[in-house]
């Protein structure tokens, strides 16, 4: 992406200190591919926003265009009952893109000169907000590809609150983000071994995190990741390549998927126990989303389900990623694929690739 497209702002470590130490700004737009920066930030956000007990009431995650800006700034206008702040989210708002056609040599006054209602009234909501004086909400846009700095809506962001570039994470800060995520779980990360899990993966903070997952899980009461365990899940397993999987398939990332996949299938791992072992995650996904629907809290979603409460909170993750419809259809397409392939009338391999590539293109 060019200079020219690519907002000018604020490094998530600056954005990150700047959350902790309570120096909130109204608006925020967090852009980029690596979504673990922001949902770090959103994590912060909400730990300086709400109040206890009234984070269903005052946290609210809306799909940008699906939305209208004027009900987004109703939400803001409605102080908390509580005190603290509401904590407003729009994700995905495709004004903040390129137009359809643009490219890098895309004049910038046929951006900027063609707004539709709908973009004029999100820029009066971000004014609004942006010029609020004892702010009662703070709205933050996410964006998981990179925002066109010549869009208006981009500009007046820029002006009014921060712009925070997600797509890049320094190296040099990767070992302090896992030993930091290491110890959320009550495990200790020694900066040696949180280097050899950097070398062995690489510095895909997606990547990273699903690994670190799976060393908490195999260090079960251990208080420390040690070399050991670095060693022992690098060995990996059908399990492990599944919980990969379902990453992939909720990230709606096909080439990712489909390459795991083939991988399970190349080692050898029989299409039904695949199969097997990706309904169950299916099932988990859709029970999650269930009782989380019901407003259920994850300690309560981990104890339904028979979980630890971290591993409940990434199904809860995941399964956002889903409709009820698309869960529901996922099942139903894994019991055919199921019969199709014990009754010999499809090939086990091409049923479980047509399965993971119906689930990561498939729209609500």
């Amino acid at each position: 992406m060019s200079a020219r497209r690519k907002p000018v702002g604020r490094a998530h470590g600056e954005a990150r200190r700047d959350i902790s130490a309570g120096r909130l700004l109204p608006v925020y737009l967090l852009h980029g591919s690596e979504t673990r920066l922001q949902e770090d930030l959103l994590l912060e956000l909400r730990q300086a926003c709400l109040q206890p007990g009234w984070e269903t009431f005052n946290y609210l995650v809306l799909d940008g265009d699906a939305v209208d800006a004027r009900e987004v700034a109703g939400y803001l206008d409605t102080a908390s009952p509580m005190g603290g702040r509401r904590l407003v989210v729009v994700r995905d708002l495709s004004s903040l893109l390129p137009p359809r056609g643009a490219d890098d040599t895309t004049e910038e006054a046929s951006l900027t000169l063609t707004d539709t209602e709908g973009e004029r009234r999100w820029l009066n909501t971000i004014g609004r907000a942006g010029n609020a004086g004892e702010s009662t909400a703070v709205l933050v846009f996410t964006l998981r590809q990179s925002a066109d700095a010549r869009r208006r809506l981009c500009k007046e962001l820029l002006q009014r609150g921060a712009v925070v570039d997600c797509s890049v994470h320094p190296k040099a800060d990767t070992q302090r983000w896992l030993k930091r995520k290491a110890a959320q779980h009550g495990k200790e990360l020694l900066p040696a071994v949180a280097d050899e899990i950097i070398h062995l993966v690489g510095n895909d903070l997606n990547r990273l995190a699903g690994e670190l997952e799976k060393l908490i899980a195999c260090a079960g009461d251990e208080p420390c990741i040690t070399r050991d365990h670095v060693a022992a899940v690098a060995v990996g397993g059908t399990a492990w390549g599944v919980f990969d999987l379902t990453a992939a398939v909720s990230d709606r990332n096909p080439r990712a998927a489909l390459k795991i996949a083939r991988d399970l299938l190349a080692a050898r791992e029989p299409p039904a126990r695949l199969l097997a072992l990706f309904g169950r995650e299916v099932r988990l996904l859709l029970a999650a989303k269930l009782l989380d629907r019901q407003h259920a809290d994850p300690q309560t979603i981990a104890a339904e389900l028979g979980l630890r409460d971290w591993v409940a909170r990434r199904y809860i993750r995941q399964a956002d990623a889903f409709t009820l419809k698309q869960l529901h259809r996922a099942l139903e397409a894994l019991v055919e694929a199921d019969l199709a392939v014990k009754s010999g009338h499809r090939d086990g391999a091409l049923a479980v690739e047509l399965l993971v590539a119906e689930m990561t293109t498939t729209e609500a």
